[in-house]
């Protein structure tokens, strides 16, 4: 009987050995193998610069045959390549993110990258609140979402009513806010970085200039946000991973190390990325691009490093809107 115990132990262990042996050999294979494809996808913003020069530098060409960027134009086009399983890693306003995680959505928040970049775009030089443009029309892209959010938020924080105290026009995507401006049909918009800084381009630049009016940006939103709150920062977007990506740690430890590698690069060579960038956001210049460069505005950080600041921001958005992030607010997971 002694001796029948030790033989199935001993048959145990020679399995078990066996099942890690093949289970190494399968890790081994599984790792050498590449990927068919990295599918990224952002805004016409510099949120996705980096995410383009990895596309097209081939950052990614020992681990994927082949790495692709897709622009997102509006927030609706973004929730469709994320539900539709369209891409792999998005650059997307944090809430967004919160919103769609909170909805089942399998979907990991790589990082934190934009901390502003979102400016009013204004015919006046100085702006210093929102109560300056009591009763003025102001242009805001991309209605509910960041920065209508921000808009509203500050607002609220002076006493204002969006609805009754302004006259706002709700713009399909940022680019139209822009051509309003240079238009005279508006006064203010509300446009990130790189279009803030194409506006101005435009209005001092010929033909445009000749019809266009001299246009500031005259207010920082992530300025009025600490003003206002306490000196909240303003985690404004950054990079996820969804769908099958969601479980990939290895992928997202590599994509994250990309970007900061692909964002140093960019800001040594800026003519080479705004290039780049070009090619996917043609209405831009290469001027705009290397100048905007300059205002340092991504500063790319893992999401576990900055989840208090991203929790204090979203407790903020819970209080004016719950429906803002998905109802509630997401649990520690989302955070890690």
């Amino acid at each position: 009987m002694a001796i029948q115990k030790t033989f199935g132990l001993a048959l145990k262990i020679a399995v078990f050995g066996l099942v890690l042996v093949f289970s190494n050999v399968f890790a081994q294979n599984a790792q050498n193998q590449k990927l068919a494809e990295v599918r990224l996808s952002g805004p016409g913003a510099f949120l996705s610069l980096p995410l383009i020069y990895m596309a097209e530098s081939g950052a990614l060409n020992d681990i994927a045959e082949k790495t692709t960027f897709q622009l997102w134009k509006n927030p609706d086009q973004l929730r469709l390549f994320v539900l539709d399983q369209k891409t792999d890693f998005i650059a997307l306003p944090s809430n967004v993110a919160a919103n769609l995680y909170n909805r089942g959505v399998p979907l990991k928040l790589v990082n934190i990258a934009a901390w502003g970049g979102l400016w009013l775009v204004s015919r006046r030089e100085n702006v210093a609140h929102l109560a300056d443009l009591k009763n003025e029309e102001i242009a805001i892209p991309f209605r509910g979402d960041m920065p209508d959010i921000l808009f509203e938020l500050n607002a609220a924080k002076e006493n204002l009513n969006v609805q009754k105290d302004f006259k706002i026009r709700y713009l399909a995507n940022i680019f139209d806010a822009l051509q309003l401006l240079i238009l005279r049909q508006v006064d203010h918009a509300l446009l990130p970085d790189p279009a803030a800084s194409m506006a101005l381009e435009k209005s001092q630049s010929l033909p445009v200039s000749v019809i266009a009016p001299k246009l500031y940006k005259a207010l920082r939103f992530e300025t009025l946000l600490k003003e206002n709150f306490n000196n909240q920062k303003l985690p404004q977007a950054g990079i996820a991973a969804v769908n099958h990506a969601a479980q990939n740690f290895a992928l997202q430890n590599r994509i994250y190390a990309e970007y900061k590698k692909a964002l140093a690069f960019c800001e040594e060579n800026a003519a080479t990325c705004a290039k780049m960038m070009m090619k996917y956001a043609p209405m831009l210049s290469t001027n705009v691009v290397v100048e905007s460069l300059k205002s340092r505005d991504l500063n790319p950080q893992k999401t576990a490093d900055v989840a208090s600041d991203l929790k204090d921001f979203f407790l903020l958005l819970n209080q004016q809107n719950p429906k803002l992030i998905g109802g509630k607010m997401p649990d520690d997971s989302f955070f890690e």
